[in-house]
């Protein structure tokens, strides 16, 4: 059962690593999120809103722990920034 467990383990690192995941972070399908995140705010341990510098809009994320790590399951649309925000410090 150890054996099982660690070779579990080992294909989650290898699938982390093709995908270019880290297990120490928020991991997206979409890396332009993961890579222009300006704020975040957690609603809930599944539940994320983002402020997105990049498309200017905020969205909210469900998270799943798969035993690896945490990835976004579902990406929704919330609001587009005001056009004449610089940038989003907060989102309290």
């Amino acid at each position: 059962m150890r054996k099982a467990a660690d070779d579990h383990l080992k294909k989650m690192e290898m699938e982390y690593k093709r995908k270019g995941h880290d297990k120490q972070q928020i991991n997206f399908c979409d890396k332009t999120i993961q890579d222009h995140v300006e704020a975040i705010t957690l609603i809930d341990q599944e539940l994320v809103y983002i402020a997105v510098s990049r498309s200017k809009r905020m969205i909210s994320v469900q998270l799943k722990y798969d035993g690896y790590g945490i990835c976004d399951v579902n990406v929704e649309y919330v609001v587009d920034y005001n056009e004449s925000w610089v940038s989003t410090v907060s989102l309290r």
